[in-house]
C-alpha cells in the first residue's frame, strides 16, 4: 500500500554533521537548520559527567510555545541526573496551528492530501538527534522523546508516524487530547484514514510509551482545553482523556493479539504543569546501555561458540543505524569454572576498565547442590560489592536445565532469584527461555549431546535475551541470525523477548 510504504519508512534526511570541536558541559543555544523546514532554535544542557552513555532527552514544548520555560524545567534535572537535555522551539511564525505542531503536519489543512515525508514536523527530530549528538562528540544510538501538554500530543503521533525512530522510551505528559488507537474513529481523534494500518499499529504497541499524567489535571474551564464533540467523548478533563487512550490502546492491542508495552504513571497533586511532571519523567529515562561497556563472567557456557559477549555485539550492531556496537562487550570465563574461581581474575578485570555492568554465571548445577549453593551465594555477595563499589552494576546469568535433568529449570529460576532479591540485582532468565523454546519447538536443538552446553542456536537464544534485558526493547525483526534459518532465529528473538517481558512483569 502506498501509504503505508511512505509512512513506513524511517525518516532520513542528508545532512553536514557538524565537524567543530565538542561543546563543553554547560548551557548552549543554537540554530538547528539541517532539515527541510524553516530554522529551529535549540537550547542544549551538556552535563558535567557526560560519557557515551549519558542518555539524551529531546523535550517537546507545549501550546505555549515557552522553551526556555521548559529548559528552565529540565536543565536542572539534566545536572541532577547527568542528562543531556536538547529543547527545540517551534515557534508560532513558523507552526501556527495545531496541525503544523501538535500532529506534526502530517496532512494538508486545505486539501487533506499526505505531504511528502520530509516536510512534516516530525521530519525535525531524527536529524536534531544526530546533530546534537556530532556537537557532543558522542555515540549515543537512541534518546528519549519527551512532551508535555501539546508536546505530549506530537510525542504520542510521533510514535504512529516515524516507526524507526531511535527512541528508546516515549513520554506523553498531560496531553489535551489523543489521536485513538482506533480505526473506527475519524482522524485526528482515531486512525480512520490517518494512513496508518494495523501493521504499523502492532509496531506502536511494541515501543515503550509512558502516559504521565497528574492526578489534578483536571480543570474543564481552562481556555485551552479543546472542547469539540470527538474531545469530549474521550472525557471532561486531561486526567480521563489520558486513561481512555490508555484503555483503548489495551483493547485495541488484545484484539489484534499485539505486544503491549503502554503504561500509565500517576504524578501526585500535579496538575496541567510541566514543572510538576518533568521530575518525575526524569526518573523514568532509561540508561544508554547499548553504550555501556559489559562484561560477562563465567565458564563454558558462556564462552561456546565464539562467546556470548560476541553474538551480543553483533546485535547491537544490528539495531545500531551505522552497523556499530558501542562501548565494550568482553568475557572472563575458565573451563568448568565456578563463581568462587573467579576472585582474582574479576578484581584485575574490573581495575583495568571502566565497566557498566557485570554479569555472574555460576557453575551451571552450583547455585542449587548442596556444599555449592552456599559457596555461590558468598560470591555473588562478595562480587556485587566489588562491582558496586567501582560504579557498575551486578547482573546474573540465570543458565538452563540440564537436557536429562528439566525440573532443574524451577530449582535455578529459585536460585536466581532468591539471590537478585537478596541483592537487588537483576537476573536475566534464560533458562526460562530454553524451557519456552522448547516446550513450543521441541524438535529444536538448543543443547549439545553431552546435555549441558549450548548449540549455536542455544547461545543466539542466550544472545537474544540479553539484548532484550539490558536494552529493554525487542531483538525481533533484527538482521543478525548467526547464520541459523530464518524462521529459527524469529522464533528465538520472539521467545527472549517473551520471556523477559514475563519475568521482569512479576
Amino acid at each position: 500500500m502506498k501509504f503505508r510504504a511512505l509512512i513506513a519508512a524511517t525518516i532520513v534526511l542528508a545532512f553536514d554533521v557538524a565537524t567543530a570541536a565538542p561543546v563543553g558541559p554547560g548551557e548552549h543555544r543554537y540554530e538547528f537548520t539541517a532539515w527541510s523546514g524553516p530554522g529551529l532554535e535549540v537550547r542544549l544542557f551538556v552535563p558535567e559527567q557526560l560519557a557515551d552513555t549519558t542518555p539524551v532527552v529531546m523535550v517537546m514544548h507545549g501550546w505555549s510555545r515557552e522553551a526556555e520555560r521548559y529548559f528552565d524545567d529540565w536543565k536542572t534535572l539534566g545536572r541532577d541526573k547527568n542528562l543531556v537535555v536538547v529543547v527545540p522551539h517551534f515557534p508560532v511564525g513558523d507552526f501556527e496551528t495545531s496541525n503544523d505542531y501538535n500532529l506534526g503536519h502530517v496532512f494538508d489543512a486545505d486539501s487533506g492530501a499526505l505531504r511528502p515525508q520530509q516536510q512534516w514536523t516530525f521530519a525535525a527530530i531524527e536529524p536534531l538527534f544526530d546533530d546534537v549528538v556530532a556537537k557532543i562528540g558522542g555515540t549515543q544510538t537512541e534518546y528519549t522523546l519527551y512532551g508535555h501538554s501539546a508536546g505530549a500530543q506530537f510525542v504520542h503521533r510521533y510514535l504512529y508516524y516515524v516507526p524507526g525512530a531511535r527512541v528508546r522510551l516515549y513520554i506523553a505528559a498531560n496531553a489535551g487530547w489523543y489521536t485513538l488507537p482506533d480505526f473506527a474513529v475519524d482522524y485526528p481523534y482515531g486512525l480512520h484514514n490517518s494512513a496508518n494500518d494495523e501493521s504499523l499499529l502492532r509496531a506502536a504497541f511494541r515501543k515503550d510509551l509512558v502516559l504521565l499524567l497528574g492526578k489534578e489535571d483536571i480543570d474543564t474551564s481552562d481556555p485551552n482545553l479543546r472542547n469539540t464533540p470527538e474531545a469530549l467523548r474521550q472525557g471532561k478533563n486531561r486526567l480521563t482523556r489520558g486513561m481512555t487512550m490508555y484503555e483503548v490502546a489495551k483493547a485495541s492491542a488484545a484484539e489484534i493479539g499485539a505486544d503491549f508495552n503502554w503504561r500509565v504513571v500517576l504524578v501526585d497533586a500535579a496538575t496541567h504543569d510541566n514543572a510538576l511532571m518533568a521530575p518525575v519523567a526524569a526518573t523514568l529515562v532509561p540508561a544508554n546501555v547499548s553504550a555501556a561497556n559489559i562484561l560477562f563472567v563465567g565458564n563454558s557456557f558462556t564462552y561456546y561458540n565464539n562467546g556470548l559477549h560476541d553474538h551480543y555485539r553483533k546485535l547491537l550492531r544490528a539495531a545500531s543505524a551505522d552497523g556499530r556496537a558501542r562501548g565494550q562487550q568482553r568475557s572472563l570465563t575458565i573451563s568448568g569454572g565456578t563463581l568462587p574461581e573467579h576472585d582474582g581474575g574479576l578484581r584485575q578485570m574490573l581495575r583495568d576498565t571502566a565497566w557498566h555492568k557485570v554479569i555472574l554465571q555460576g557453575y551451571s548445577d552450583g547455585p542449587i547442590v548442596a556444599g555449592k549453593a552456599e559457596q555461590f551465594r558468598q560470591a555473588a555477595r562478595s562480587y556485587a560489592k566489588l562491582i558496586r563499589d567501582i560504579g557498575a552494576e551486578p547482573l546474573f546469568f540465570m543458565t538452563w536445565a540440564y537436557t536429562d535433568q528439566p525440573e532443574m529449570t524451577a530449582q535455578l529460576e529459585q536460585a536466581y532469584s532468591a539471590i537478585g532479591a537478596e541483592l537487588n540485582a537483576d537476573v536475566v532468565p534464560v533458562g526460562l527461555a530454553f524451557a519456552r523454546a522448547l516446550s513450543l519447538r521441541p524438535e529444536l536443538t538448543l543443547v549439545i549431546d553431552d546435555n549441558k552446553h549450548p548449540t549455536l542456536a542455544g547461545t543466539y537464544l542466550a544472545a537474544c535475551v540479553f539484548y532484550a534485558a539490558l536494552n529493554g526493547r525487542s531483538p525481533e525483526g533484527l538482521a543478525y541470525t548467526a547464520g541459523l534459518a530464518m524462521q529459527d532465529a524469529g522464533f528465538l528473538q520472539e521467545v527472549a523477548w517473551q520471556t523477559w517481558l514475563d519475568y521482569d512483569r512479576r
